[in-house]
Order: structure tokens, then C-alpha cells, then sequence
């Protein structure tokens, strides 16, 4: 493929996938000009076919190994075997240097658990010959195609650490961005959830402003359990300093609950905060607060209105049993009302009908 209409389409062809052994380092060095010629790739692909005609483009050449365009690259699977040998073969003979650089961040952007490639880049930014601002880069782009790499976030954490003895604002903010970015293209994605919380945890003074935006992005991002995850890792943080409302929490938790009913998060995240309040509050508030639940809980179940109410009724009940069965000691009242709960969910959840039964025999 080559210039479509006055659209410039940065494609590199070769014909057939052959046996010579240069092939893998003709491709190598395909890859390492495309790469470096545009500094500003930020997103990866791994396509059956980097045709133009694959990418709606007008096809005019033969089959090609790489598709670039807009800032964006496409890698062919059938050069991947190619380029990866080759590219090992180097890591395993070549000193420090260019040659070893390229052959890394080849490996990486095919498969980026690679822990020996990571290794060597190591010792290339420790030898100067890697920038810190140019590694960021390239972790973005990995990122872009390979969002749930422990190896990759590990090493992004390194260098942060290396390259920042106090992190200061603008450093906290990017990182929160690219967190910001990469769980928007891959939803509920743990490690980089894994990652702000590290963030978060370089700046301690500055919990108030995290919990606002874990906020913020709950309310846009319903079913996101990380991100309930991590905003309870806030609100703990900030209730051992004492600078924590749990009431004005619940409340916030309830409006969601109610405006988005059948989440099955948004109860999840009610009883971490129950558990937590628990912990933290005194008796006399806990039963104000078990009174105020036991009453949500029970408007939930009766609320029919909403499409989703066979699936909020489920998950409203199951949370009025987890605040009866973690509370205080119970009475003959109370043990009365959780039984009659086990006997509900057997008919409102019966995918579950004998995990309910066996609480009900548990409690006589």
C-alpha cells in the first residue's frame, strides 16, 4: 500500500513470509524506523492483517507487516513469530546499545510479561541510555494494547522511584491521568487500579481530593468494583486520621443504589462500608447506623418500579443479612428476622437456594 487519495499512510510491505534468515531482521528494522520516526504512537494493535483495506483505506500493494497511520500501529500476527525470534536472538548476544534497545522494545510490544526484556531496559536507564520521559512513552503505548501487564506496571513503578526522590503535583496528576485512561479504553481493570492506590499512596496529604474523584468516577462507571475497591482504601486511610464522615458516605452510597438499581458493585461497596464503619464508630452510633441500613435495605426490597428490582430485591436482601450477621451479638428479634431473610432469598435468588438454606440452618 502507498499514498490512498491525499491521505499519507506510512505502510511498509514485503511480499511472502519465506524461510531466509534475514527476514526477521528486515522486519526488526521495519518496525524499529516506523517507531522511531513517530515518537507520538499512542496506541498498539495486533491485527490479522495491517492492510490499508483492512482499516477501510484503499488497498494498492501487497500483504504488509505494519500498518502506521495517525499516530497509530498496527503489527500483522504473521511477523510476529518472525520479529520475536529475532529479536531474542539479539537480547541473548548483544552488549548494551542501541542493537539491545530496539530488540527489547520489540519483544515488549508483542508480549510484555517478558521479564528478561524488562531486565535489560533496567540496566539501559541505569547506563543513561534510555530517558526516563522517553520510557514513560513507551509504557503508555504498551499500555494501549497491553493494559494488564504486572511486569509492565512494575516496571513503570521503578522508574517513578528512581526518577523521583518526592513527588510532587504534576508528576501525581499525569499518573492519575494515565490511570484516568487506560481504565476508560479497559474497564475494571485491576492493575492499573493497583497503580493510582500506589499513587495515591506517595501523597498522603492529598486523600480528600482522591476521594472526590473515585467519586466522581463511580457515578460514571457503575459496575467498576476497582475503583469501589480503591475508594474504600481512601475512606480508611481518612477514618484513621478521624477526618472522616460515615453517615454522609452511606448516603452518597444509597443515592446510587436507588438511582442505579441491579448494581451488583454498588452493594458490594455498601457492605466494605458497613464493615468499615464498624470498626471505626461507637456502639451508640453503630445501632443508629444498623437502624438507618435495616430501613434502606428494606425500601429497596419493596421498590418495584425499576426494571432491575428482581435483581435489586436479591441484592438488597442479601446486604440486610450481611449487616444482621455482622453486627452486635444477636437477639431473639434479630435472629427472627435474619432467618426470615434466608427464607426470602431462597425464592428471590434461587440460583443460591441452598447456600440460603444452609445460613437459615445455621442460625436455629
Amino acid at each position: 500500500c502507498g499514498e490512498c487519495g491525499s491521505r499519507n499512510i506510512n505502510v511498509m510491505a514485503i511480499d511472502v513470509v519465506d524461510n531466509r534468515p534475514d527476514q526477521g531482521h528486515e522486519l526488526l528494522a521495519q518496525l524499529t524506523r516506523i517507531v522511531d520516526s513517530d515518537p507520538d504512537i499512542d496506541e498498539l494493535g495486533l491485527v490479522l492483517s495491517a492492510c490499508a483495506g483492512e482499516f477501510g483505506l484503499p488497498a494498492t500493494g501487497p500483504e504488509t507487516p505494519f500498518f502506521h497511520e495517525n499516530h497509530k500501529l498496527g503489527i500483522a500476527f504473521w511477523v510476529v513469530p518472525l520479529i520475536m525470534r529475532t529479536a531474542l536472538e539479539l537480547i541473548r548476544s548483544v552488549s548494551i546499545g542501541p542493537e539491545l534497545m530496539n530488540a527489547t522494545r520489540a519483544v515488549l510490544l508483542i508480549n510484555p510479561d517478558h521479564y528478561s526484556a524488562w531486565t535489560q531496559r533496567r540496566r539501559m536507564v541505569e547506563s543513561g541510555l534510555i530517558g526516563l520521559l522517553a520510557e514513560l512513552r513507551f509504557l503508555n503505548l504498551v499500555f494501549s494494547k497491553h493494559s494488564k501487564s504486572g511486569e509492565a506496571w512494575a516496571y513503570r513503578r521503578w522508574l517513578l522511584c528512581r526518577s523521583a526522590a518526592v513527588f510532587d503535583s504534576d508528576l501525581i496528576q499525569s499518573e492519575l491521568k494515565t490511570c484516568d485512561r487506560i481504565c476508560d479504553i479497559y474497564p475494571r481493570n485491576y492493575y492499573a487500579w493497583c497503580h493510582r492506590q500506589w499513587i495515591t499512596d506517595q501523597a498522603p496529604l492529598a486523600l480528600s481530593a482522591r476521594l472526590q474523584e473515585s467519586r466522581d468516577w463511580i457515578a460514571m462507571h457503575i459496575s467498576d468494583y476497582s475503583a469501589c475497591h480503591y475508594r474504600i482504601t481512601v475512606i480508611q486511610k481518612l477514618a484513621e486520621r478521624g477526618q472522616f464522615l460515615f453517615r454522609d458516605e452511606f448516603d452518597a452510597a444509597h443515592y446510587l443504589c436507588t438511582t442505579y438499581p441491579g448494581h451488583e458493585s454498588l452493594w458490594y461497596f455498601l457492605k466494605s462500608l458497613w464493615s468499615l464503619a464498624r470498626s471505626k464508630l461507637d456502639v451508640f452510633d453503630l445501632e443508629e447506623l444498623f437502624d438507618q441500613e435495616m430501613e434502606f435495605s428494606q425500601v429497596c426490597i419493596n421498590d418495584d418500579r425499576s426494571s432491575s428490582f428482581k435483581r435489586q430485591r436479591e441484592y438488597a436482601g442479601s446486604y440486610r443479612f450481611w449487616i444482621i450477621s455482622n453486627s452486635v451479638p444477636w437477639s431473639p428479634r434479630i435472629r427472627e428476622e435474619a432467618v426470615s431473610i434466608c427464607r426470602s432469598m431462597q425464592i428471590w435468588a434461587p440460583h443460591h437456594s441452598r447456600l440460603w438454606a444452609q445460613h437459615a440452618n445455621n442460625i436455629k
